[in-house]
């Protein structure tokens, strides 16, 4: 094929392939198009809590629903640091502190109570208590109950008080120091890998596993009835190392100074 005729073809075929329709796509959207940022919400689901230098008034947890400490915070003078007076309510304390005022007193450190009835349901982690006239925490009119990974120390000025106070509720890996009743206490709860120190009494609880109590001004250990201390150690308190009575005591060590003003075990099974 010569020259002319070929070059003749090849424009013939491009201009038909340039003839042929062109098919296009949809240009109707399926549907509006989706967020592609977060809420708020989303990012942080939580409540934060902060000061209330400008009201001059104490915190107050009124709903349900997971709240974190944002910064240190500081109670006022005759007032708790924190009330809570919903049930089912979880406060991480985010490693902040809250801090009693020494100067003219505030009463305790978190208090739960209701008008309406026994609470049920509260969480507090993760913080620090300390300086407070009263109790660091406070859950006997509420029940099921945690408090975890807690540091309580110089709650109970007045003399009365205790790091934690609660009832058939679990405390868990929390250290209460330097009270001038007991480190922790209560009715029917679960006490385990916990430190107790330098307090009147060291732990009171109804099960009592993995935990130390040491250099308490009067027992060391103690449970109620039909209790169980397990895998524990009483060094160096001023009374009972263990005070078991219709109680079991499993695998735990009780030290020889412990028999300062008690037994090293009084265990009285009737």
């Amino acid at each position: 094929m010569s020259r002319p005729r070929f070059a003749a073809v090849l424009i013939l075929l491009t201009s038909a392939s340039l003839l042929q329709p062109v098919v296009a796509g949809d240009l109707e959207p399926p549907g509006s198009p989706a967020p592609t940022m977060k809420t708020l919400v989303d990012v942080e689901p939580r409540t934060a809590l902060r000061n209330q230098f400008d009201t001059l008034t104490p915190l107050v947890i009124d709903q349900s629903g997971s709240y974190y400490l944002a910064e240190d915070i500081y109670a006022f003078p005759n007032a708790y640091g924190i009330e809570i007076t919903a049930s089912y309510v979880t406060l991480d304390m985010n490693g902040f502190s809250l801090i009693g005022n020494l100067e003219v007193g505030s009463w305790g450190g978190i208090w739960a109570h209701s008008p309406s009835g026994v609470l049920k349901g509260i969480v507090i982690k993760n913080g620090t208590i300390r300086d407070f006239l009263n109790d660091g925490i406070d859950l006997t009119l509420a029940k099921y109950c945690r408090v975890e990974d807690m540091f309580l120390t110089r709650n109970g000025l007045d003399g009365t008080g205790s790091g934690v106070r609660a009832d058939t509720s679990i405390i868990k890996n929390t250290i209460a120091a330097d009270h001038p009743d007991a480190g922790i206490t209560g009715f029917g709860n679960i006490v385990t890998e916990c430190i107790s120190t330098e307090n009147d009494i060291g732990i009171n609880g109804a099960i009592v596993s993995t935990s130390y109590a040491l250099f308490n001004a009067d027992d060391g250990l103690r449970t109620s009835s039909n209790g169980v201390i397990s895998n524990s150690s009483a060094v160096g308190n001023g009374g009972d190392g263990v005070e078991a009575s219709n109680s079991l005591v499993i695998g735990s060590a009780i030290d020889g100074l412990n028999l300062v003003n008690g037994t090293g075990i009084h265990n009285e099974v009737n």
